[in-house]
């Protein structure tokens, strides 16, 4: 059903004054409903007429005549009369049920004449059928029957006499009334006949300037649409019931399309002078949509058939398809087709001197492919032109990229460019014409020299073959091949073919490369070189035959050998595959090779052509002879291998007969051709021996005598005694000459031997160095034996038998000398101290490498000499050591630190690390002992003897309290331990007894009670000097189990201690309060358990109050929270009428240290009586209750402060500067505060700590001030957002927050750097609320009034002393200065800042809420930046690469005058200032709504009016 928009919302108005008079329908009184029409006006009133119009169409008119002059419009159309029903109900239509073209005719008219009569009118009279209605402002409506009906409807709207006919007169002479414009504007379009004073104003649905034009006709839908010049923006005319009411953008259309529409969809909002935007106006602009295709093909016939220009359609065509067609349009829409075919683009592929082939938008649908693998549907497109190339295939358009992205989308498609493609095709193009130039002959040059020329023929295969004879003559050895296919040259190769100096000129059907530039390495290359291989034999021998014995016969050699090894050897042929770069695939297989060249047995068998090759003499022997292969095949046959060595071996006389001198190539050729390699033997290591024997011989010969004289010489020039240092060996064979060079300087002791250097002779001639290791060092010798013999190489000994007989010679040498160095320190001469230090090493070394026999056997002496120390002054010969083990069954050692000892025998070594690795070696493992424990025994045998004795060991009754035995499950553990009497700290003291002596008492800390202890653990650890290892983790465990009974030594004693006599009890509270004290320490440090003893004496009754009652920790555990009451000494018990609810204790220090390690200590001596006082005050105090907060507070709120002291603070709804917080104990007021004096407020702060005499401490003070901060915080956030606050409330509260954010400012208690985040969170929400104006105008205030007050009581002072007034002002002036700016020592002081820079600095200040929100965006705009100006522009400011404040204006100038005198610019006019920059910066900066600006005026109105209350 067609409706009027938002117009139902006016009825819905209308009938909320109706009532219920029956089912199905409704009644309104006609003057109430009237009432509420007015209600209801047009924008502008004159549009009375069209909705009179609007009327008429709905009536089925078919003329509409208008007479309009200054002070009468009369309307006369024909169609169905109104009836007296409708026109009685005239008002009550509007609401009426139903929606038929008469009832919606009735409810135009009304809203037609309700119009008119908001202008006023004298009366309008309304003449329809048989009835009449009058209708005048301010009086009732007037219906009449009319005598002598009427078949039309008049209407005469009569307006009053006024001045402003006068101009409606002159109007109307010029046709510019209101309701003409209307009319001619909104009629036009009309298709029934409308008249205006006699002159036709509707034409139907023309589009003026349009190049082609065709009409709508759909149900209910009807109009035209066309083309326009000058493409404006596409837009559609709206027509509803003979009026234009509107007109719309169309989206989706390109430009220069104009559709006018009348449907019965669309609908009028509640101005009558606007189409909605909905569901019926989407269907309309659809069909115009979809009616556009056709109408752009009569475009485009139009310009086929010569009626337009080509340049004037086609463009729009083809920018209207691209953008906006559809693939399912262009594929179903007859219409679309003859688009699809008019729409064209050239095909790149431009051939030279052809036509362009043209391709169309229809011919490109069908060239869309799908890919297989991916299923995308491409098209391919060129971007350029490619001339050389003809359109073959499918159509590739050349299209620019800007039109391949629209085409794409058309198509649904990729566009796949393929200029890449279409480059290289046409660059082969012009490759092959280029190719075609280039004609040759398959034969090779007539000015080549050539060793042999001959022919190469086969099916498809035509050429020549030759060797260059320049190979021969040490020239270019590398091949040529001219490739030719259809008579002209692909290219020419240079390349190795393996035989030297081959060249081919062939032509044959070769495949082309890509840029005809070279023929495809395929098959038949292949082919083309293996018949070129097969064509080579005879002419090859024919030429070796005809250049036997001459110059160039070398080469000639060469030349047949290339041609062998590609025939013998597959690696060969490999090669020259890879170097003609034919793939490996196509490489030919054996069989296929032995199509074309003799294989390895058919050379073999000298038969047929092959005999001729076989005597060709293409070898030579190590000695110069040449040899053929028919020689070396009966070598072979002969001895059953052929040596040979490498060519690179330089022939030496009387060597190498009959051994062959082979290449790499000459290898494989003769292993091809003789049966593999293996026939080949290398002659290079006898080639080698052969030599080195002749080098070894050349050297001169010489004696081991000689060797001895030279070493002797040797030994002298260093100042050494040869006699000693030096032995001739001749034994068994064997012949020496031995050297042991001790070392030069200081000589310290030897960790290993090195190895000796051993030269060793052959026939007197030097035949190797062997290092040997000969057990001393260093060593050199010279040594021949007649059983050594040289290795193949002559570079070693060959037999390592005869080698190890030699090493073993050496060695016994080796002791023979070292025998004779000893004997001559023990005589006493020829050898230091410090030569015998290092021998002495040396021989210890020694000893933990050789036997005992050996030892005996070589070097006797030995066993007489002095080697190991002991503890006394005596040193040990291996001999003595051998007596004290045989008469002992071991020897005992010592390490070097141990301290010297006199002892009986047996005596005990005491040498370094390397003598004992000797002695045990010596001896065995298992007869060296550990001589420190006979050692040990020995001092504590004569440390016991002095030591007091034990006879018990239990502990004196006396002095414990309580005890313990120390057995436990360890029977060798003997003892007591218990608490001792006299002490209460915390250490252990031990007695350690051991075999019935006292060997020690020890004192231990931390034991956690005064312990005693008597032990006696036999297998306690003791030092070399008898005491007790106190670091062993045997007496470690022994503290522990002392530690760990003091536990229930406490325990025993708290069971004990109501027992006890009063005089024991009193020093066991003591000892048992100390105790816990520390065990309660401990577990808080550690996280540990207190222990069971502490538990125990939390139960007993060990405290006292000042009532008398006794307590215990449990008691005083279990109170209520804050801090413990105490008192150190007696004072008089207040009356027991106090004692409710609190405790407070009498305490010495034990009792006050456990206390302290419980909890918070308070004493109170110091003002017990105010105490007193206080809890007497308390029984009469009034008490403490909150009142409803709900009707007396803003905000309140709970917390916990510190002392864990209950806090319920609230701001009252009436604050003052004088509110304060009450202090409250068991619901009873004691005390009243102020948190901080800039912080006023209310509550109730109570808990165990407080007293009727407590005040709070610091730290709970600051606690409270914070919970004050985040109090205010709520409250200011509340005023920011408004909630749970009526316009009242939050004035009222902003007001008192600018007041506290004043205070707050200028307040100075200490306390405020203790509050931290809550002080900081608290000014960020006040500085959301207060402007910062406000703020700098305040402390401006407050700087010039208190320099008012300066100046006045110097003024006064100056009086008084007899000053004058302007002295007094210059004094003060000049006083004040140096306070006013600070300058740094040695610095200049800085200029006092200008107005405009004062003012500048207070709006910046204000900006910084906008920067915070739009940061960004100001910067790049350059909002941020700030400027006066003093132009002529109006306002307050404008924006110019900048905010620029305009000096001249009112305001501006009176705040820069007020801040050139010292004062701080009016609030007020700064509010204004700033909502104008505000207003410059919401018109520059999108990003700046306003919602912004609103905010930011209503943050600055409510600072003001807030700080001006306080100010």
């Amino acid at each position: 059903m067609a409706t009027d928009g938002r117009l139902n919302d006016l009825f819905d108005e209308l009938r909320a004054g109706g009532e219920v008079d029956s089912r199905g329908s409704f009644t309104l009184d006609r003057a109430q409903a009237r009432a509420k029409m007015q209600k209801f006006q047009l924008a502008d009133a004159r549009r009375y007429v069209l909705e009179l119009v609007q009327a008429a169409v709905l009536r089925g008119a078919t003329r509409i005549a208008f007479d309009i002059d200054a002070d009468d419009m009369r309307m006369r159309f024909d169609g169905r009369p109104f009836t007296p029903a409708e026109l009685d109900d005239l008002w009550g239509s509007i609401f009426a049920d139903g929606d038929g073209a008469d009832l919606r005719g009735v409810r135009q008219l009304a809203l037609g004449l309700n119009a008119a009569l908001g202008l006023k009118p004298r009366r309008i009279v309304v003449r329809s059928g048989s009835q009449q209605v009058v209708l005048a402002p301010g009086r009732d409506d007037a219906w009449t029957a009319i005598d002598a009906p009427v078949a039309e409807t008049t209407i005469h709207v009569a307006q009053r006499l006024h001045l402003g006919l006068v101009v409606a007169f002159f109007r109307d002479l010029r046709g510019s009334l209101g309701e003409e414009v209307h009319l001619r504007e909104r009629c036009r379009y009309a298709r029934v006949a409308i008249t205006l004073d006699g002159v036709a104003i509707a034409g139907g649905p023309k589009i003026e300037r349009a190049l082609v034009v065709d009409d709508l006709a759909e149900p209910g839908v009807e109009g035209a649409i066309g083309l326009v010049e000058h493409e404006p923006a596409a837009e559609v005319r709206l027509v509803k019931d003979g009026v234009w009411i509107d007109t719309h953008p169309l989206e989706g259309c390109g430009p220069g399309l104009v559709a006018i529409v009348e449907a019965e969809a669309l609908r009028k909002d509640v101005s009558m002078a606007k189409i909605v935007a909905d569901h019926g106006f989407e269907q309309v602009a659809g069909l115009i949509r979809a009616a556009r295709w056709g109408l752009y093909a009569r475009l485009v016939e139009a310009a086929e058939q010569g009626r337009l220009k080509t340049e004037q359609a086609l463009p729009r065509a083809r920018r209207e398809v691209l953008q906006f067609l559809k693939l399912r349009d262009l594929r179903k829409r007859a219409e679309v087709a003859p688009l699809a075919r008019a729409i064209t683009w050239m095909d790149a592929r431009t051939c030279p001197g052809g036509q362009a082939m043209q391709v169309s938008l229809a011919a490109l649908v069908e060239a869309v492919v799908t890919d297989p693998d991916s299923g995308v549907r491409e098209l391919p497109y060129a971007i350029r032109s490619y001339p050389e190339l003809k359109a073959e295939g499918p159509p590739i358009p050349r299209i620019g990229r800007d039109q391949a992205g629209d085409l794409a989308r058309l198509l649904s498609c990729n566009m796949v460019a393929v200029d890449d493609g279409l480059e290289a095709a046409q660059k082969r193009e012009k490759a092959r014409l280029e190719w075609q130039k280039r004609p040759v002959l398959p034969r090779l040059a007539d000015f080549g020299r050539y060793l042999l020329r001959t022919p190469l023929a086969g099916p498809g295969i035509d050429g020549e073959l030759g060797i260059a004879s320049e190979a021969v003559d040490g020239g270019r050895q590398d091949g040529r091949i001219w490739l030719i296919a259809q008579g002209c040259l692909l290219r020419q190769v240079d390349v190795d073919l393996g035989v030297p100096g081959l060249e081919l000129a062939v032509a044959a059907e070769f495949t082309p490369s890509a840029l005809f530039d070279d023929a495809a390495r395929d098959a038949r290359l292949v082919e083309v070189v293996l018949r070129t291989l097969a064509a080579l034999p005879g002419p090859l021998v024919d030429l070796a035959e005809r250049t036997a014995g001459s110059r160039i016969e070398a080469g000639v050699r060469g030349v047949v050998k290339g041609w062998l090894l590609l025939a013998v050897d597959a690696d060969a042929r490999a090669g020259l595959w890879a170097r003609l770069r034919v793939p490996e695939a196509l490489w030919p297989a054996p069989d296929e090779v032995g199509r074309w060249l003799p294989t390895s047995e058919q050379l073999r068998s000298g038969a047929g052509p092959w005999a001729r090759l076989r005597q060709v003499p293409l070898f030579e022997d190590f000695d110069g002879a040449r040899r053929s292969l028919d020689e070396l095949a009966r070598r072979l046959a002969q001895v059953g291998r052929l040596e040979e060595v490498d060519r690179s071996e330089e022939s030496e006389p009387g060597l190498g007969r009959e051994i062959v001198r082979l290449g790499r190539g000459d290898r494989k050729i003769l292993a091809g051709l003789l049966g593999g390699e293996a026939v080949l033997q290398s002659w290079a290591p006898t080639l080698a021996q052969q030599r080195r024997g002749r080098r070894f011989r050349a050297q001169p010969q010489r004696s081991i005598v000689e060797a001895a004289e030279a070493r002797v010489a040797e030994l002298r020039a260093a100042g050494l005694d040869p006699g000693l240092w030096s032995r001739v060996w001749a034994s068994d064979g064997v012949e020496a000459v031995m050297i042991l060079r001790p070392p030069a300087g200081t000589r310290g002791p030897v960790k290993e031997g090195a190895p000796a250097s051993i030269e060793l002779r052959f026939e007197g001639r030097p035949l190797a160095t062997r290092t040997l290791d000969l057990g001393f060092a260093p060593i050199t010798a010279v040594a021949s034996a007649k059983t050594l013999k040289p290795n193949a190489s002559w570079d070693d000994v060959a037999d390592d038998e005869a080698m190890a007989a030699v090493t073993a010679g050496l060695q016994r040498a080796v002791w023979s000398l070292v025998a004779g160095v000893v004997r001559r320190w023990m005589t006493g001469s020829g050898v230091d101290d410090a030569t015998w230090t290092w021998l002495r090493s040396q021989l210890l070394l020694r000893l933990t490498q050789c036997t005992r026999e050996e030892v005996i056997r070589e070097a006797q002496v030995l066993l007489q000499v002095p080697l190991f120390a002991t503890l006394g002054r005596r040193v040990l010969s291996l001999e003595e050591v051998d007596a004290v083990v045989a008469a002992e069954g071991h020897i005992a050692w010592v390490p070097m630190t141990t301290p010297g000892a006199t002892l009986p025998d047996p005596p005990i070594v005491r040498e370094e690390a390397p003598a004992i690795a000797a002695l045990r070696h010596w001896v065995g493992e298992s007869r060296l002992i550990d001589g420190r424990e006979r050692l040990r025994a020995r001092r504590l045998e004569r440390r016991l003897a002095d030591l007091p004795t034990v006879t018990s060991l239990t502990l004196d009754p006396a002095a414990v309290w309580t005890t313990t035995s120390l057995a436990g499950d360890n029977a060798k553990v003997e003892g007591e331990v218990g608490l001792q009497r006299g002490r209460s700290d915390a250490a252990l003291r031990i007695d350690i007894c051991m075999d019935g002596r006292k060997i020690g008492d020890f004192v231990h800390e931390d034991a956690g009670a005064p312990l005693l202890a008597i032990a006696c653990d036999p297998e306690l650890p003791l030092t070399i000097d008898g005491e007790v290892d106190a670091r062993s983790k045997r007496y470690g465990q022994l503290l522990r189990r002392c530690r760990r009974a003091a536990h229930g030594l406490v325990a025993q004693l708290c069971e004990r201690h109501a027992s006890l006599p009063d005089e024991e009890r009193e020093a066991a509270r003591v000892l048992l309060l100390e105790y816990a004290a520390r065990r309660i320490d401990r577990a808080k440090r550690d996280g540990s358990e207190p222990g069971r003893g502490v538990e125990a004496v939390r139960t007993l009754p060990l405290l006292v109050d000042v009532w008398g009652r006794r307590c215990s920790l449990v008691d005083v555990e279990g109170r209520k929270g804050g801090a413990i009451e105490v008192v150190t000494q007696s004072v008089a018990a207040p009356p027991d009428t106090m004692a409710a609810g609190r405790m407070i204790l009498v305490v010495d220090p034990p009792a006050r240290r456990c206390l302290e390690a419980i909890g918070e200590v308070t004493a109170i001596d110091h003002r017990w009586a105010e105490v007193v006082a206080g809890m007497r005050a308390r029984i009469a105090s009034p008490p403490c209750e909150v009142p409803d907060l709900r009707r007396v507070a803003w905000v309140d709120r709970k917390a916990t402060i510190a002392g864990g002291l209950q806090a319920h603070l609230w701001i009252p709804r009436t604050p003052t500067k004088d509110d304060t917080v009450a202090l409250a104990h068991e619901g009873r007021e004691i005390g009243r505060m102020m948190a901080l004096a800039a912080l006023p407020c209310a509550g109730i702060v109570s808990g165990e700590g407080l007293t009727s005499a407590s005040i709070l401490d610091a730290r709970q003070r600051s606690s409270l001030v914070k919970q004050v901060c985040r109090l205010y915080e709520t409250l200011a956030k509340q005023v920011n957002s408004g909630g749970r606050m009526n316009a009242s409330e939050r004035d009222a509260a902003a007001e008192w927050l600018a007041y506290v954010d004043g205070e707050l400012a200028a307040c100075e208690d200490p306390v405020l750097g203790e509050l931290g985040k809550a002080l900081t969170q608290l000014q960020a929400a006040l500085a959301e609320l207060v402007p910062p104006a406000l703020r700098q105008a305040r402390a401006s205030a407050a700087q010039t009034e208190a320099r008012k007050r300066a100046e006045a009581q110097k003024a006064a002072e100056a009086q008084l002393a007899g000053e004058t007034a302007e002295p007094a002002a210059t004094a003060v002036r000049a006083a004040a200065a140096p306070v006013e700016v600070v300058a740094t020592p040695a610095a200049e002081p800085l200029p006092a800042p200008t107005p405009e820079q004062q003012l500048l600095a207070l709006v910046r200040a204000e900006l910084e809420w906008a920067r915070a929100r739009h940061g960004s965006t100001l910067e790049r705009l350059r909002l941020d930046r700030l400027a006066i100006g003093t132009g002529r522009e109006p306002g307050i400011a404008r924006f110019d690469q900048g905010i620029v404040l305009q000096a001249r204006h009112s305001l501006i100038a009176r705040a820069l005058t007020r801040l050139a005198i010292g004062e701080a610019p009016d609030p007020v006019d700064m509010v204004f200032v700033m909502a104008n920059v505000y207003t410059v910066m919401n018109e520059v900066a999108e990003e700046i709504g306003a919602d912004d600006e609103q905010a930011f005026v209503a943050r600055l109105s409510e600072g003001l009016a807030a700080g001006l209350a306080r100010v």
